[in-house]
Protein backbone atom coordinates (compact mmCIF):
# COMPACT_ATOMS: atom_id res chain seq x y z
CA UNK A 1 0.00 0.00 0.00
CA UNK A 2 2.65 2.20 0.56
CA UNK A 3 4.51 2.00 -2.56
CA UNK A 4 1.46 3.18 -4.42
CA UNK A 5 1.30 5.98 -1.97
CA UNK A 6 4.27 6.87 -3.37
CA UNK A 7 3.79 6.20 -6.64
CA UNK A 8 1.13 8.30 -6.44
CA UNK A 9 2.59 11.09 -5.03
CA UNK A 10 5.28 10.99 -7.37
CA UNK A 11 2.90 11.24 -10.21
CA UNK A 12 1.74 13.80 -8.56
CA UNK A 13 4.58 16.20 -8.30
CA UNK A 14 6.13 15.59 -11.72
CA UNK A 15 2.49 16.57 -13.02
CA UNK A 16 2.41 20.07 -11.45
CA UNK A 17 6.43 20.45 -12.29
CA UNK A 18 5.81 20.00 -15.70
CA UNK A 19 2.89 22.22 -15.60
CA UNK A 20 4.78 25.00 -13.38
CA UNK A 21 7.59 24.91 -15.97
CA UNK A 22 5.19 25.08 -19.01
CA UNK A 23 3.36 28.21 -17.12
CA UNK A 24 6.95 29.39 -16.47
CA UNK A 25 8.18 29.32 -20.26
CA UNK A 26 5.14 31.43 -21.54
CA UNK A 27 6.26 34.53 -23.97
CA UNK A 28 5.21 37.88 -22.34
CA UNK A 29 5.88 40.98 -24.55
CA UNK A 30 3.93 44.07 -24.33
CA UNK A 31 3.57 45.95 -27.27
CA UNK A 32 1.73 49.37 -28.20
CA UNK A 33 0.50 49.42 -31.62
CA UNK A 34 0.25 52.57 -33.72
CA UNK A 35 -2.71 51.36 -36.15
CA UNK A 36 -5.85 48.85 -36.35
CA UNK A 37 -4.59 45.79 -37.30
CA UNK A 38 -6.16 41.91 -38.12
CA UNK A 39 -5.03 38.90 -36.53
CA UNK A 40 -6.93 35.78 -38.00
CA UNK A 41 -10.36 37.50 -39.30
CA UNK A 42 -10.22 40.07 -36.28
CA UNK A 43 -9.81 43.33 -36.45
CA UNK A 44 -7.90 45.10 -33.47
CA UNK A 45 -7.94 48.97 -33.10
CA UNK A 46 -4.30 50.67 -32.37
CA UNK A 47 -2.93 50.64 -28.54
CA UNK A 48 -1.28 48.21 -25.95
CA UNK A 49 -1.64 44.53 -25.95
CA UNK A 50 0.61 41.69 -24.46
CA UNK A 51 1.48 38.79 -26.53
CA UNK A 52 1.27 35.78 -24.72
CA UNK A 53 2.61 32.24 -25.99
CA UNK A 54 0.35 29.77 -23.45
CA UNK A 55 1.73 26.79 -25.36
CA UNK A 56 4.12 26.14 -28.57
CA UNK A 57 2.73 27.42 -31.29
CA UNK A 58 -0.35 29.04 -30.20
CA UNK A 59 0.34 32.90 -29.50
CA UNK A 60 -2.70 35.16 -27.69
CA UNK A 61 -3.08 38.61 -27.77
CA UNK A 62 -4.85 40.58 -24.57
CA UNK A 63 -5.84 43.69 -23.71
CA UNK A 64 -5.12 46.20 -20.83
CA UNK A 65 -7.56 44.27 -18.44
CA UNK A 66 -5.50 40.53 -19.29
CA UNK A 67 -8.80 39.78 -21.80
CA UNK A 68 -7.76 37.57 -24.40
CA UNK A 69 -9.22 39.60 -27.87
CA UNK A 70 -7.67 37.29 -30.13
CA UNK A 71 -5.36 34.31 -31.02
CA UNK A 72 -3.92 32.36 -33.55
CA UNK A 73 -1.86 28.90 -34.03
CA UNK A 74 1.33 30.01 -35.54
CA UNK A 75 4.06 28.23 -36.90
CA UNK A 76 8.39 28.35 -35.85
CA UNK A 77 10.16 30.68 -37.69
CA UNK A 78 14.08 30.77 -37.31
CA UNK A 79 16.78 33.49 -37.47
CA UNK A 80 20.61 32.78 -37.92
CA UNK A 81 21.25 34.79 -35.26
CA UNK A 82 19.32 36.52 -31.96
CA UNK A 83 16.74 38.71 -32.73
CA UNK A 84 18.24 42.20 -31.52
CA UNK A 85 14.76 43.44 -30.23
CA UNK A 86 11.24 41.89 -29.68
CA UNK A 87 9.02 43.30 -32.06
CA UNK A 88 6.03 42.28 -34.33
CA UNK A 89 5.70 41.82 -38.05
CA UNK A 90 3.10 43.11 -40.01
CA UNK A 91 2.55 43.34 -43.84
CA UNK A 92 -0.36 45.68 -45.78
CA UNK A 93 -3.07 43.64 -48.00
CA UNK A 94 -5.87 45.60 -49.54
CA UNK A 95 -4.69 48.60 -47.24
CA UNK A 96 -4.84 46.49 -43.54
CA UNK A 97 -1.85 45.96 -41.21
CA UNK A 98 -2.03 41.83 -40.94
CA UNK A 99 0.05 40.53 -37.69
CA UNK A 100 2.77 38.32 -39.33
CA UNK A 101 5.27 37.36 -36.88
CA UNK A 102 6.30 37.79 -33.11
CA UNK A 103 9.57 37.79 -32.13
CA UNK A 104 11.15 38.04 -28.37
CA UNK A 105 14.71 39.83 -27.66
CA UNK A 106 17.61 37.53 -27.94
CA UNK A 107 15.75 34.40 -29.28
CA UNK A 108 16.88 32.81 -32.79
CA UNK A 109 13.06 31.27 -33.15
CA UNK A 110 9.91 33.18 -33.50
CA UNK A 111 6.70 32.59 -34.35
CA UNK A 112 4.63 33.17 -37.80
CA UNK A 113 0.59 33.11 -37.67
CA UNK A 114 -1.14 31.20 -39.97
CA UNK A 115 -3.56 33.28 -43.25
CA UNK A 116 -7.11 33.34 -42.43
CA UNK A 117 -9.28 32.62 -45.09
CA UNK A 118 -9.78 36.30 -46.45
CA UNK A 119 -6.16 36.85 -46.30
CA UNK A 120 -5.38 33.09 -48.65
CA UNK A 121 -8.03 34.62 -50.95
CA UNK A 122 -5.84 37.85 -51.62
CA UNK A 123 -2.53 36.62 -51.49
CA UNK A 124 -1.52 38.02 -54.79
CA UNK A 125 -1.93 41.25 -53.49
CA UNK A 126 0.54 41.06 -50.37
CA UNK A 127 3.45 43.34 -50.21
CA UNK A 128 6.71 42.58 -48.26
CA UNK A 129 6.40 42.40 -44.61
CA UNK A 130 7.08 45.92 -42.79
CA UNK A 131 10.30 45.56 -40.38
CA UNK A 132 10.14 46.50 -36.63
CA UNK A 133 6.40 47.50 -37.43
CA UNK A 134 5.93 47.61 -33.42
CA UNK A 135 8.42 46.86 -30.88
CA UNK A 136 8.02 45.83 -27.70
CA UNK A 137 9.01 45.12 -23.98
CA UNK A 138 8.76 42.82 -21.24
CA UNK A 139 6.02 43.75 -18.85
Amino acid sequence: MRKYTWMSLLCFVMTWSGFIQAQSAHTKLKVDVPFDFKVGDKTLPAGEYLVVEPMQHYVQLRDAWGHVVASALTNGVELSSAAPNSKLRFYVSGGQHILEEVWQEGETHGEQLGQSKVEHETVGEKIPPMADASEGRQP
